[in-house]
């Protein structure tokens, strides 16, 4: 079972005991494999000013998160981003250790002289993979093959421990995930730059693609109107953070009214370089005009090369 397992060692030897540690008990963390315990929470592989470490750089960073209810020690974990050298980075012997539900920042800065979380290599802009190992330095406790990264804008699960990963243009390294363009009561009043659940969000809304070619792009939207009179509303497709890039023929329109909650969708294919980003806009801006995040989604899929 998953917990915290102390242990001692005694030796037997021409009629002497010996007992290892003398005094007291050393410990190590059981990891539950089928549910792990540790995951990679969220990164940020350029950091420009976001962060400093304790030395005052702004480096490559990572964040762990402990889903368990118990506390789990680092000591003889691994950390790399190389899946043919899982043991590339060690964590020290010390009693570094991550409480239920807590989070702990890992710099990668190749400079382990600064400290116990400061790793032997850094993280590639351009993207990479990540994972954490245990200390059998075998079994991946959880990873991440992660895509092309901005300056200051973290990459990180939208719930600690979830499945789902989003863009945050607001990053949280050290405390909980959460899209904060998504207000208490889960929705985003128009004239945001950000937008909702399913969408990643950056200085506008976007979808980074690592690969250029032919795309499905597909969105479905859930209105609701909290004020004001009826509302006629365009929402487009444009391309490179700009809605005066419309992808033509990717315009849905919608009406409604005061005390509605309305659901349409679009669907549009699209030619899309590397790493070219394409969102959805609309022609309002009114505080009375929401976009629910539940019920609404931006699916991208790419149909040919």
């Amino acid at each position: 079972m998953p917990g915290l397992v102390e242990w001692y060692a005694i030796a037997f030897s021409n009629g002497e005991t010996d007992r290892y540690p003398v005094s007291g008990f050393g410990s190590y963390a059981a990891v539950n494999m089928f549910n792990p315990s540790l995951f990679v929470n969220e990164i940020m592989a350029i950091n420009d000013s976001t962060i400093s470490d304790e030395s005052g750089e702004f480096d490559d960073w990572f964040e762990i998160y402990n889903a368990e209810e118990y506390p789990v020690p680092l000591e003889g974990f691994y950390v790399t981003d190389k899946k043919d050298n899982l043991t590339k980075w060690q964590f020290p012997a010390s009693d570094i250790e991550i409480l239920p539900s807590e989070h702990i920042i890992v710099w990668c800065d190749e400079d382990e002289e600064q400290g116990i979380a400061h790793t032997n290599f850094k993280l590639s802009g351009s993207g990479e993979f990540l994972a954490i190992v245990a200390p059998d330095g075998v079994t991946i406790v959880d990873s991440i093959s992660f895509q092309q990264q901005q300056p200051d804008i973290s990459y990180g699960r939208t719930a600690d421990g979830g499945e789902e990963w989003n863009f945050f243009d607001s990053p949280t390294p050290g405390a909980t995930n959460q899209l904060l363009s998504i207000d208490q009561y889960n929705y985003i009043p128009f004239g945001t730059t950000d937008f909702q659940h399913g969408i990643t969000a950056g200085s506008n809304n976007f979808q980074i693609q690592n690969q250029p070619g032919i795309y499905r792009v597909s969105f479905k939207l859930t209105i609701q109107k909290t004020g004001g009179n009826s509302q006629n509303i365009k929402f487009f497709l444009a391309k490179g953070y700009s809605s005066t890039n419309l992808v033509a023929g990717s315009e849905v329109y919608a009406n409604v009214s005061n005390g509605e909650i309305i659901t349409i969708s679009g669907e549009k294919l699209v030619q899309l370089n590397a790493y070219e980003s394409i969102g959805i806009f609309s022609d309002t801006s009114s505080s009375s005009v929401q976009v629910l995040a539940s019920g609404s989604s931006f699916n991208i899929e790419m149909i040919s090369q």
